[in-house]
């Protein structure tokens, strides 16, 4: 069999640059033999699957490419093509049509080119020295994205020309594609604000930053949803671990107007925090409202389980976040907040059975507070959770400052218990923490 002649480098460009641009993945990936060899820098290996599958996603992710390549060396042997490249690229990621980042990589390295059903391929790669300058929004991290474009884009710098042709993407698919990065970067830049929305500060503070900080990102609904009732909203529980960004592995266009995205909220903690994070699974709906991409639902959930109007009850887990101890403060806080703000049945209904273990009724608890103009909370240190009968209960301690109609001040002292359900078959309502009884005294007051 013959061996056809090595492409000239401004065939290999030409071809390279035309495929990326029409996204045509089958014909891209076929520029690379079946057992490609990636050596990375740091020693690892990827394979041709591996690399495909980096590919799929940069394709929807990318907006302007441009690279250049300088032919150092060149070994030419009977089958095989080896040659030392240096290579320069800048990928830039965009959204609503606008480049937000630009990423330049640069590159040293050493391909091997071998002949494969009759036309050259990429058969190994061995990279030598390599940079990037620049950051991101969260598309990826730099070594991630490294594997993903400059390997897919960068390193076809020899190929035949093929006979077929290849166009440009037409404008629909222009339009999906943006839409698509669009609803990318409003899930990304919402996990980039959820460090900003400290759940349990004192006073309004949770209320006034879910309003603030999550505007234009969210609909108006969901962050009222959240200012009600700030237990179940999204933000940083604590002062270590904090939500550091989201990372979206999979988003379905479910109808025109609507996106469903699987995702990951990766936690850092002040001791490691470019290390190993925790990741709590989520998943979200993006929908247009008045011509604007806005996340309308938030769920926790098991990555790849059924979709639902409201999460399912098995998928939250001991570690979930929103059953932790930090979860129970908030619901004291919220407690006092809503009591504060005069929504007393938003009050009530923090207590277990929808306000009854109160041992009041609604219109008992709200004339409670007939003569209260406002009140205040101080929070101790939550005791240890305790389990019994299907049940975890934990006691937080308070200090209440009130102010009442007259202008006078009362400072109550003592703890709340809080339980959730954890037995098979408990609702969702059910598994989260409400308050189950109080026990306070009043402080006499200073002579």
């Amino acid at each position: 069999m013959s061996i056809p002649s090595f492409p000239s480098a401004a065939e290999r460009h030409e071809e390279s640059r035309r495929l990326f641009l029409a996204r045509d993945l089958t014909r891209y990936m076929s520029l690379f033999a079946p057992d490609l060899i990636y050596r990375q820098r740091n020693g690892e290996v990827i394979d041709r699957n591996q690399l495909s599958k980096h590919v799929a996603t940069q394709f929807d992710r990318l907006g302007a490419v441009n690279w250049s390549s300088d032919v150092e060396a060149e070994e030419r042997g009977e089958d095989r093509v080896v040659e030392t490249v240096k290579q320069t690229a800048s990928f830039a990621t965009s959204a609503f049509g606008l480049l937000h980042r630009t990423w330049r990589f640069e590159r040293r390295g050493r391909y091997t080119w071998k002949v494969h059903e009759g036309r050259w391929r990429i058969a190994e790669v061995q990279v030598l020295e390599e940079r990037v300058v620049g950051t991101g929004w969260k598309l990826g991290r730099a070594p991630a994205f490294v594997v993903a474009v400059a390997v897919a884009a960068l390193l076809i710098t020899g190929c035949s020309r093929s006979s077929q042709t290849s166009s440009e993407p037409d404008s629909l698919t222009l339009a999906a594609r943006a839409e698509s990065l669009a609803v990318q970067n409003v899930i990304l830049s919402f996990g980039e604000r959820m460090k900003l929305v400290p759940l349990l500060a004192p006073d309004s503070t949770p209320v006034h930053q879910i309003r603030s900080r999550y505007a234009g990102l969210t609909s108006p609904s969901l962050i009222e949803m959240w200012a009600r009732d700030p237990r179940h909203a999204p933000g940083r529980l604590t002062s270590s671990p904090w939500p550091d960004h989201i990372e979206i592995h999979a988003l379905t266009r479910e109808a025109p107007d609507r996106f469903l995205a699987d995702a990951e909220i990766v936690e850092r903690t002040s001791a490691d925090s470019a290390g190993k994070a925790l990741k709590t699974p989520v998943r979200l709906a993006v929908s247009k409202i008045a011509g604007e991409w806005l996340i309308t639902r938030y769920d926790t959930a098991e990555p790849g389980a059924p979709r639902r109007e409201e999460p399912s009850a098995s998928a939250l887990e001991e570690s979930d976040p929103a059953l932790a101890p930090a979860r129970a403060v908030a619901v004291i806080r919220g407690y006092y907040d809503a009591i504060d703000g005069k929504r007393y049945v938003q009050a009530y209904q923090m207590w277990e059975s929808n306000g009854a273990a109160s041992g009041r009724t609604q219109a008992q608890f709200v004339s409670g507070y007939a003569h209260t103009r406002s009140v205040q909370v101080a929070i101790a240190r939550p005791g240890p959770i305790g389990a019994a009968a299907g049940s975890r209960y934990i006691e937080i301690p308070v200090h209440v400052t009130a102010i009442n109609d007259r202008g006078e001040r009362e400072s109550y002292v003592g703890k709340y218990t809080l339980r959730r359900a954890v037995v098979d078959g408990a609702t969702l309502e059910q598994r989260l923490w409400h308050i189950y009884s109080a026990s306070l005294r009043q402080e006499k007051p200073a002579p």
